[in-house]
């Protein structure tokens, strides 16, 4: 079984040696809004799961995390296909992270 300190989460921005297998993925830069067309904000990173090598979460403007589980891209938009109040918890162990 694995669980949260199993895990070492990390933003894709100092995985210098990922690559994302599309780039039409990577959703830096975009805004993500809720399933009634509503602004939650614009993603400034994704948080990836070193050991099961995968995106699971989107750091949003306001540093809230949103887990990936919880977004659809529809027509090159995430959407966010819960209310902000049930979101499903993101990773909650976070490796550090020493900025360039």
């Amino acid at each position: 079984m694995t669980t949260a300190n199993d895990h070492e989460i990390r933003p894709l921005d100092a995985l210098d040696h990922w690559k994302l297998s599309d780039a039409d993925q990577d959703l830096r830069g975009t805004l993500l809004i809720d399933r009634h067309g509503a602004r939650v904000g614009v993603v400034t990173d994704m948080l990836a799961d070193v050991a099961q090598e995968r995106i699971v979460a989107l750091r949003l403007e306001d540093e809230r995390i949103v887990n990936v589980d919880a977004v659809v891209i529809r027509d090159g938009v995430p959407v966010l296909t819960t209310d902000l109040h049930t979101l499903p918890p993101a990773p909650t162990e976070w490796a550090p992270v020493t900025r360039r």
